[in-house]
């Protein structure tokens, strides 16, 4: 992805040593990265001047999706990233309502047994702390109403 940056940076500066400049590195790197864009694509992609760099007609392919590239490719390392963050949610109960409440609890965890871990900690204070972690974006409906359910019991 990274040719693919110096590839629009030199196309938008019109020349290397411009781009160069923007991207605050010297020219030769830049250029070996742009030779190794040509070399796997098999293609050239600038005709190189005494003043400028013009596309050729592979390069101006190349430009025309170098952006939504980009992008996507943007987007797919935010998805990743996201699919990795992790909640945990921290819920006190007395015991004597743990016990009422564990199979509604255990029946609406289902659809996530395999993202859920439950744990069930007794403490001197006689409160039970039911710890669920789970990745945010796979909370059902089901979860949420159980979860305000809960919340209501104390209001």
């Amino acid at each position: 992805m990274k040719q693919l940056e110096y590839f629009r940076a030199i196309v938008d500066a019109g020349t290397i040593s411009g781009a160069a400049r923007n991207l605050h590195m010297t020219q030769p790197p830049l250029s070996y990265q742009i030779k190794m864009l040509e070399e796997e694509l098999g293609v050239k992609l600038f005709v190189r001047g005494a003043k400028n760099t013009t596309l050729t007609e592979a390069g101006k392919a190349l430009y025309i999706r170098a952006g939504s590239l980009l992008t996507m490719a943007d987007i797919t390392k935010r998805e990743v990233i996201k699919a990795n963050e992790v909640a945990t949610i921290h819920i006190g109960l007395a015991p004597s309502t743990v016990s009422m409440m564990a199979k509604q609890f255990k029946a609406s965890m289902r659809p996530l047994a395999d993202k859920c871990f439950v744990y069930k900690i007794d403490s001197d204070e006689l409160i039970t702390e039911v710890l669920l972690a789970w990745n945010k974006e796979k909370v059902t409906d089901e979860i949420k109403e159980f979860l305000e359910f809960l919340f209501n019991q104390f209001d």
